[in-house]
């Protein structure tokens, strides 16, 4: 049995046990998130459709023939914040985005401590330690400390760029701003295997030496592979959180080699299924569509499916699973993470309170948090109507333009030749034969339309004031020229530009 410690209760799995009887619970918690997002998800393939200007089916349909023109303005306020931010969090020219500096009265260990004043009453030529000046003492001790925090920002520095984090942030940026969330997992620790040339001792030859080590880790979440305990509006509050990952098959391998998983049950899993083992569900055939690969079938492509899991269990289910729990601490719920195999019933892992002092290794940007889910709005759902009515004006000027762009034609097929009747095409100097009787009766007649395309660019220039407006990023931010008001001048666009920065700042905090 795997023991469940009063003090630190941490108990990794370190081979097969009873763990496969919590698999059914978390297939039923699972299943249950999926259901309860359906919802949120409709909302969200309506983002990404206007984000990319495609109309959905039934709109399609209402149209008809008439024109399928779409303004793709949210895009271009989603991109537009997305860069704000970004020079916003990660300033330009290499600058770092955090400071670490000491305190101001710095202490230092102990043994640190004793060891820095015996060096520098050695080096004053002093008898004792207790004859150095305070001032000078204190002094020291901020030297070493500013020492120590330059130190400690440039091992961050190193960890960050390994990581790729400006890289994963941005990601993150851009599914908040669209969707209304974005998820980034970490810092977590994985092990790694560096390779590097070194000079072997015994030849004196240059060779291929490797190593592994360990190193933190952050990484996007999409939104789409995240399910989060629907009941609760804020990740604290959630019982559990799931992430479904889609792996290759030497992803699984590499995940078998891992010494907390279950090896064995995942090399069975990969020889029961050589093809892969992954369902196509309804969200995974809408965004096939979307990408234009509507053909293309999830089923049997290499990939499996596999869950990790983030969550309270209570000590009975522990206890039920093989884990030596104290029969008085049943009713308790201790925080585990799991990695269960869907499809087998399997529980690859089990590590009770993996993450000592934390929770959730998720951290939630939202640009607009709703209260009642725990999900948020993006520019896509804040913008909604506004782009609905603009690509409606659009339209109708685009219908109008086309059909008042010539004149149309009416002729009387009765008053003409059956050569003349068959031929529908116009041009100068067409001559068109007759043989109707009715001399005052013409055989064809001109009608020109009146265009209405300055009311409807009108219309279309209102529709884009509500959108700068209600999404407080105004058309002169991506380089839009205005003639008038206070953008008109160079220190006014200036002055609006930092005040249009105060919003995209209140997201970021």
């Amino acid at each position: 049995k795997t023991v469940l410690r009063h003090a630190s209760p941490c108990a990794p799995r370190s081979g097969p046990c009873g763990f496969d009887s919590l698999a059914p619970i978390f297939q039923a918690e699972f299943e249950r998130a999926k259901a309860d997002r359906r919802a949120i998800e409709e909302r969200w393939l309506m983002d990404l459709r206007q984000f990319k200007g495609r109309y959905d089916p039934d709109t399609l349909k209402r149209i008809g023939a008439r024109s399928k023109a779409f303004a793709k303005r949210t895009q271009t306020k989603v991109r537009t914040a997305n860069a704000r931010m970004m020079d916003l969090l990660f300033p330009s020219g290499g600058d770092r985005n955090y400071l670490i500096t000491h305190t101001p009265n710095p202490t230092l260990p102990p043994v640190k401590l004793k060891a820095l004043l015996k060096e520098m009453a050695t080096a004053l030529g002093l008898e004792s330690p207790k004859q150095l000046d305070k001032k000078m003492v204190h002094e020291a001790v901020v030297d070493v400390a500013q020492k120590s925090a330059e130190a400690m920002m440039a091992t961050i520095d190193d960890q960050l760029a390994e990581a790729r984090y400006k890289r994963e942030c941005k990601r993150v940026i851009a599914s908040g701003n669209l969707y209304g969330t974005g998820v980034l997992k970490g810092p977590l620790v994985e092990r790694k295997e560096r390779t590097y040339y070194a000079v072997d001792k015994a030849t004196g030859k240059w060779k291929i030496s490797s190593e592994q080590y360990s190193a933190p880790f952050v990484e996007y979440t999409p939104l789409w592979r995240f399910y989060p305990d629907m009941s609760a509006t804020d990740i604290e509050e959630c019982r559990y959180v799931y992430e479904q990952h889609r792996m290759t098959r030497a992803a699984m391998v590499a995940l078998s080699r891992r010494k907390s998983f279950d090896g064995q049950a995942i090399r069975d899993h990969i020889e029961a299924n050589p093809d892969g083992c992954s369902t196509q569900d309804y969200v995974d055939t809408e965004l096939l569509a979307l990408g234009d690969r509507d053909a293309v079938r999830m089923i049997d492509a290499g990939l499996y499916d596999v869950l990790e899991r983030w969550g309270w269990v209570t000590g009975r289910q522990l206890a039920d699973a093989g884990v030596d729990v104290p029969a008085d601490r049943f009713y308790e719920d201790f925080f585990c993470n799991a990695w269960v195999l869907p499809s087998d019933g399997k529980v690859l892992k089990l590590s009770i309170n993996p993450l000592p002092g934390q929770r959730y290794p998720y951290h939630i940007y939202y640009l607009e948090q709703d209260e009642t889910n725990i999900f948020g709005e993006g520019y896509a759902t804040l913008l909604r109507e506004d782009q609905i009515m603009l690509n409606t004006a659009l339209r109708m000027m685009l219908d109008n333009a086309a059909k008042t762009s010539g004149p149309i034609y009416e002729r009387n097929v009765r008053l003409m030749s059956p050569s003349s009747r068959s031929d529908n095409d116009m041009y100068p100097g067409k001559i068109i034969d007759r043989d109707g009787e009715s001399p005052e009766m013409p055989a064809l007649r001109v009608h020109q339309v009146d265009s209405r395309v300055n009311e409807l660019s009108g219309i279309i220039d209102l529709f884009e004031t509500y959108m700068d407006e209600d999404s407080t990023l105004p058309r002169y931010m991506t380089g839009s020229n205005p003639t008038d008001g206070a953008a008109a001048t160079m220190g006014g666009l200036s002055m609006l530009m930092s005040a249009s920065s105060i919003v995209l700042k209140d997201s970021v905090v």
